[in-house]
Order: structure tokens, then C-alpha cells, then sequence
């Protein structure tokens, strides 16, 4: 608890294959090549933590499972927000995620181990959308986000990543940034 972590040429918080229940709470992640990291993990969660001005992403985490960021402030870092890789059973929830060189969430993978839940995040005037979800990400639950002046979409849905695969997107309040769009369904099937 506590940390103020910055200035790291690679990963501020760099959490190990194996590593489980690892709690960063009240904290600063700023100004490193990435923020947080974490593969391979069970019970990760992030709280009420400032992650900002990272060089690309401010956290990402991969093929873990049991996992939350919750209360956090995500801003200004180079890439994405927040990337999950084939990570399942976990959530983004009541998070301010604005100012992201990429998208504000992207979900993506071959295939998650569990649902990811993304929830009443403000999310905002991120340099792509808002929310993507990728190829694979499936029993995905998008649901009472505020999404406002994203400058690609409010919410992508990429290919293999449809509705059909168990996604489901309900009650978010959109605002498209000028010239952007608010959902986009692209290269789906509709299925049988």
C-alpha cells in the first residue's frame, strides 16, 4: 500500500508468473515505460490507485484470472488504458480512464478463462475508443459505463469478437467526440 513508483525504463509494478492475491492499494504508477504488469496471476487487484504518463500501457494483464482494478485513476499514458490478454474471471470497475494514447479499455485474446466485467468507468477522450473488444474476447459484460469524447468510437467490437460469443453490452451512456462514432460492429457474423 501506499507505493509511489516512477521513472522505471521498463514495468513500474512488474507482478510474476505464479504470483497470487497481490494487493497495490493507495498507490502512484507514473511515469515509466509501462505502469503495472501482470501475467499468469490469480487474485490481482488494484485499488484506488493513480496509474499516469507511462510511456505505453498503464495496465495490462494476461492469461490471469480472478483479478480487479477498481477506484483507480488511468490517465495520459502512451498506449492503452487498460489491456486484458486472455484474461478471464475479472473486472474493471468504477475507474476514471481518460487521456490514453490508445483505447481506454481493450479487451483481446484467444480465448478467456472467465467473464471480464467492465462497469461504471468514466471513460473518456481516449486517442481510439473507449472500449474494444478483440479477437476471442467472449462472456464479456459491458455494462453502466459513462463513454464521452472517445476520438475513434465509444465501443468497438473487432473481429470474433461479436455478441454471439457471449458478450453482452447493456445500459452505457455514450457521447461521441466530433466527427466519431458511437458503436461499431466490424467484420462480425451474426451468427446461424
Amino acid at each position: 500500500r501506499k507505493l509511489d513508483v516512477s521513472a522505471a525504463s521498463t514495468t513500474g509494478i512488474d507482478i510474476h508468473p505464479g504470483g497470487s492475491n497481490v494487493l497495490i492499494a493507495d498507490s502512484k504508477v507514473r511515469n515509466n515505460g509501462k505502469g503495472i504488469e501482470a501475467y499468469s496471476t490469480t487474485g490481482t487487484t488494484v485499488r484506488n490507485t493513480e496509474i499516469s504518463g507511462n510511456a505505453t500501457t498503464g495496465f495490462q494483464i494476461g492469461w490471469s484470472s480472478g483479478w480487479a482494478i477498481t477506484g483507480s485513476k488511468i490517465l495520459r499514458n502512451g498506449g492503452n488504458g487498460v489491456l486484458t490478454d486472455t484474461s478471464g474471471d475479472g473486472s474493471v470497475a468504477g475507474n476514471e480512464i481518460r487521456l490514453n494514447g490508445e483505447n481506454g479499455v481493450r479487451e483481446a485474446g484467444l480465448g478467456n478463462s472467465g467473464p471480464v466485467v467492465v462497469a461504471t468507468n468514466r471513460i473518456e477522450s481516449n486517442v481510439l475508443s473507449g472500449i474494444e473488444l478483440q479477437i476471442g474476447a467472449t462472456s464479456g459484460l459491458i455494462v453502466g459505463n459513462r463513454l464521452r469524447t472517445n476520438l475513434r468510437y465509444a465501443i468497438e467490437i473487432t473481429t470474433n469478437a461479436n455478441p454471439n460469443n457471449g458478450n453482452v453490452i447493456v445500459g452505457n451512456s455514450l457521447r461521441a467526440a466530433p466527427g466519431a462514432l458511437g458503436c461499431a460492429l466490424d467484420d462480425n457474423t451474426t451468427g446461424p
